[in-house]
């Protein structure tokens, strides 16, 4: 007889924290399989980084198919550099650019996680530990296609910001 099988994801956020948990289900029996707690960053800073650039959506890297993947992974390291990912076929695949301009950007490397953190693939809780975790691959692997905007320009609905 077979037995099913569930796996929920609940994220819990504050103002101090942001909380994943995975829990598996197998017939009545309930697996707590992971659970990462993340400090949310606060700034209370005025100063503004001019030229600060920020990706629009609509981004998206080129998967090893040649096929277009949507990013929904953006986080903000600062100075105009950028950790971009999307999950596809259960695989992380992640990029590090420096944005050079509304339609440009230098590629600073590629990574790749088969076996990457829950958490890794939400925008609230990724973090530079994703990448740090990931597998090196040639700087190219993943082509990025994307729009950006800097800091002075007025946001249209929907741009991303780093963190959320």
């Amino acid at each position: 007889a077979s037995t099913a099988t569930s796996t929920r994801t609940t994220i819990t956020t504050s103002s101090s924290s942001t909380t994943v948990t995975e829990t598996r289900t197998t017939g009545t029996a309930t697996t707590l399989t992971s659970t990462v707690t993340t400090a949310t960053k606060t700034s209370t800073t005025s100063t503004k980084l001019v030229g600060r650039w920020h990706i629009l959506p609509g981004a998206s890297l080129t998967g090893s198919d040649g096929m277009p993947l949507p990013v929904n992974l953006t986080l903000e390291l600062g100075n105009n550099v950028w950790l971009v990912g999307v999950v596809d076929d259960g695989v992380l695949k992640m990029v590090k650019i420096r944005i050079t301009g509304p339609e440009s950007s230098e590629l600073l490397g590629a990574r790749s996680d088969n076996n990457y953190d829950p958490s890794c693939a939400v925008q609230v809780t990724s973090r530079e530990e994703c990448w740090d975790a990931g597998d090196d691959l040639p700087r190219d692997a993943y082509p990025i296609s994307l729009k950006s905007t800097d800091e002075d320009a007025a946001p249209s609905p929907g741009s991303c910001r780093g963190h959320l």
